[in-house]
């Protein structure tokens, strides 16, 4: 259902990151007037690889089918299931310097197994961000915009006057509701809640994470044809390897992972701190032949990136009357189950529905409702149909990481129970009915509305 006319309110969304731009282009194809203010500069950082889940793909063409069509021009499709193996005797190439099919390949077979029914797609971030960006209308996307301040009328409820938002560069914007879409450190959460809260800022996870591409020649060279077949899990104590291919195959983006019982000493407005490969090779000189060999085709100078999450102190509403919060800025999680995106997705496709009746309600002759209340039990019914699974998404990826990491008291390094517990989470995520939610969270915005009137 796509309203012939455009609806009698527009959307402010607070950052040009992946999830911003697709609720973006979703609420555009549904003739909703929006437009995105980012506070990063047109050189913006806009990272590194991304793995989805397989449902992304039929969810983006959800959103919008020219999203769907764009991610894939730029995603690699890994061959395979979910590879998970032991990383401290792991081989990607045979002993004698096969391609893998003898007896040397996969020294420590017992501790491995597979997961899933296909390979995950994945993406270069950049990649992607720059393609959903050129599908845009000129003039959507605003960049240089740091939000400083969110004004909202003195009387919320029966009167339709505008949120202002007032930004570092002295500029302001109007708009009838505003999305944060800004990240796990955002500003539009911090903003919503008080500064003493906690739940304005991420919390670290003690678990910190070194990241680098590879050229995949080098990869295969050094490991063989396996470096680009898929997303391969690489487990060991206290630690472990994410490897899959992106850039169409061209780079093999590299995750090492350590736990860190202590607390985060690095930056913690970048969430990094200055490294070197030597650290990467000291922390994994015991490990698989595979893994040493990649982690020499390192560069020299790497970052270390603190992983933060929401799980300590999670939000108790995502809305905040004509202000909602989806995305990472909502269940910022680990990415031990690579769902992040996915989540945020889920977000996209709730709000769009949602925002969508909102319009037709709106602009029925029968509505006596003011904009502002329409707008606000919008909001309350994206979190009633968002919230319960995607805390339980954030809480359940801390127990993947010590999962990984053979920490958890139970399971160890047990391969069958941890392919039992690896199985009903991953199912849980990947096995969503999506069409539900929407009609839920319609149901729910039309009840608020009637109880309300």
């Amino acid at each position: 259902m796509t309203n012939p006319a455009p609806a009698p309110f527009n959307i402010a969304i607070i950052g040009a990151g992946v999830i911003g731009l697709k609720l973006a282009l979703a609420l555009l194809k549904r003739n909703i007037p929006t437009t995105i203010y980012e506070q990063a500069g047109p050189r913006r950082e806009i990272g590194a690889g991304l793995a989805f889940m397989p449902p992304c793909v039929e969810y983006m063409h959800e959103l919008d089918p020219l999203i769907a069509e764009t991610f894939n021009k730029v995603r690699v499709l890994g061959e395979g299931k979910i590879q998970f193996v032991n990383g401290r005797s792991y081989y990607g190439k045979s002993r004698s310097g096969g391609d893998g099919d003898g007896a040397g390949e996969n020294q420590g077979s017992h501790d491995d197994f597979e997961l899933g029914s296909g390979g995950l797609p994945a993406c270069l971030r950049a990649q992607l961000v720059t393609a959903l960006e050129g599908l845009l209308p000129e003039g959507v996307l605003k960049l240089g915009k740091r939000v400083e301040e969110i004004v909202t009328p003195e009387r919320e409820g029966d009167n339709d006057e505008k949120i202002v938002l007032r930004f570092a560069d002295g500029t302001t914007a109007e708009a009838d509701a505003v999305v944060g879409c800004d990240g796990i450190k955002s500003r539009i959460r911090e903003l919503v809640l008080s500064p003493n809260d906690p739940a304005a800022y991420p919390g670290y996870t003690h678990m910190s994470v070194y990241r680098g591409l590879i050229p995949m020649g080098r990869a295969m060279t050094a490991i063989g044809d396996s470096a680009g077949r898929g997303l391969v899990m690489e487990l060991g104590p206290g630690s472990h390897i994410v490897r899959y291919p992106i850039a169409g195959g061209t780079l093999l983006n590299f995750l090492a992972f350590l736990s860190n019982p202590g607390e985060w000493e690095g930056d913690k407005i970048k969430m990094t701190a200055p490294a070197s490969k030597s650290d990467v090779v000291l922390a994994f000189a015991e490990w698989g032949e595979s893994v040493r060999a990649l982690v020499e085709l390192l560069p020299e100078k790497l970052d270390c990136w603190g992983m933060f999450d929401t799980a300590e102190h999670p939000l108790e509403c995502y809305a905040y009357g004509r202000v909602c919060l989806a995305g990472d800025a909502a269940h910022a999680s680990s990415t031990h189950h690579a769902a992040g995106v996915t989540l945020g997705i889920e977000d996209s496709l709730a709000l769009a529905v949602i925002l969508e009746s909102a319009a037709s309600k709106l602009q029925s002759p029968e509505n006596t409702n003011s904009r502002q209340k329409v707008l606000a039990a919008a909001f309350l019914a994206y979190d009633a149909v968002r919230r319960e699974r995607s805390q339980w998404v954030v809480q359940s990826s801390r127990h993947l990481g010590e999962l990984y990491h053979w920490e958890d008291p139970v399971i160890g390094n047990d391969s069958v129970k941890m392919k039992e517990d690896l199985a009903w989470r991953y199912e849980k995520v990947t096995e969503f009915d999506w069409k539900k939610m929407q009609a839920d969270a319609v149901r729910d915005f039309e009840e608020r509305l009637e109880r309300n009137s």
